[in-house]
């Protein structure tokens, strides 16, 4: 389970329906937790990777056959290239180059990557500005260790 956003298009309908992050923190929490004693699996809300914005090879590409870097970012703005002419490079770098050096000394930059760049678009109305997520990461960590030990032990009999 993760949040799922709708491309931008109104900032103040999109901003008035983004959960914040000590919220989605405490929301997972109590669903990981019911889901635990239903004895459902559960897939942590960063393990399948790093946001595609980051990577150089990954897009999105709209029915029109627009590429993009973000499913949420389907303005022209943020248009890196289209199916018949290809990803231009300068535009996919330039997109991309979010220069948060504060972001750098933290410990779950390899989890976050410098934050949603759809969620800061939304709030600070600019895809460079800071979205931190350290107070949600900071209690689902925890969560996701003692869970992974737990299924491990299962799983091994201990």
């Amino acid at each position: 389970m993760m949040p799922v956003h709708q491309p931008v298009q109104d900032w103040a309908k999109e901003s008035e329906s983004l959960i914040q992050s000590k919220e989605l923190s405490d929301y997972l929490l109590r669903f990981y937790s019911v889901a635990r004693q239903l004895e459902l699996s559960i897939v942590p809300y960063y393990a399948a990777s790093i946001c595609q914005f980051y990577g150089k090879f990954s897009f999105s590409i709209t029915p029109e056959g627009y590429i993009y870097k973000c499913p949420n970012l389907l303005q022209g703005r943020f248009r890196v290239g289209n199916i018949y002419n290809g990803v231009s490079e300068r535009e996919n770098d330039r997109v991309r180059h979010i220069d948060l050096q504060e972001c750098l000394a933290c410990k779950f930059i390899p989890i976050c990557a410098k934050g949603c760049r759809h969620q800061a678009y939304v709030l600070r109305k600019g895809i460079s500005g800071k979205f931190c997520e350290r107070l949600a990461l900071e209690g689902l960590v925890d969560f996701y260790i003692k869970y992974e030990v737990r299924e491990r032990l299962n799983r091994n009999g201990g």
